[in-house]
């Protein structure tokens, strides 16, 4: 029965995102990205939490939110990923869909492939510790944070003053 899970899944990831995951192996990554949230669930779950997008050299925080179907339990996650597709830093914001699983008795992980609008393709590794089974797809919100103008400028008028 796990063999024909597996089967399934790996079905539902190729007719869901297409050719676009074989392509991916082969482009080199875009960018990279981690981030760290808390996860629970009860049939769908909602996870939300805080990362960083490397981008042509530069770091990028942003934040996310994320709804999952067929999720039960809790547990924190820690997560890092390789991006494909970015071309622009204004592609990466945006809502993702993705097939995901994992399973966590304590300590636990699993995989995730995202998608956007932009074609922008996120692959993950995640490392989770609680008590949570998740299986199947979710709708992930990724929002870049908003620059602090206020600090930049005063770090502008300290290095001017130098």
């Amino acid at each position: 029965m796990p063999h024909l899970l597996g089967i399934a899944s790996l079905l539902a990831v190729f007719f869901f995102f297409g050719p676009s995951v074989a392509t991916a192996q082969e482009e080199l990554p875009s960018g990279r990205l981690s981030f760290e949230g808390y996860a629970i669930g009860l049939g769908i779950g909602f996870t939300r939490g805080t990362g960083t997008l490397i981008f042509a050299g530069q770091s990028y925080p942003f934040s996310f939110k994320e709804f999952t179907l067929a999720s039960g339990g809790a547990s924190k996650v820690d997560a890092i990923g390789v991006v494909y597709n970015l071309n622009s830093l204004s592609d990466f914001a945006g809502r993702y869909t993705a097939i995901k699983g994992s399973f966590t008795a304590i300590q636990g992980g699993g995989s995730a492939l995202l998608k956007n609008q932009n074609n922008v393709l996120i692959q993950l590794q995640m490392l989770q510790r609680g008590l949570q089974l998740t299986l199947g797809g979710s709708s992930m919100e990724i929002a870049l944070a908003q620059p602090n103008w206020e600090k930049l400028d005063q770090e502008e008028e300290t290095a001017g003053n130098q």
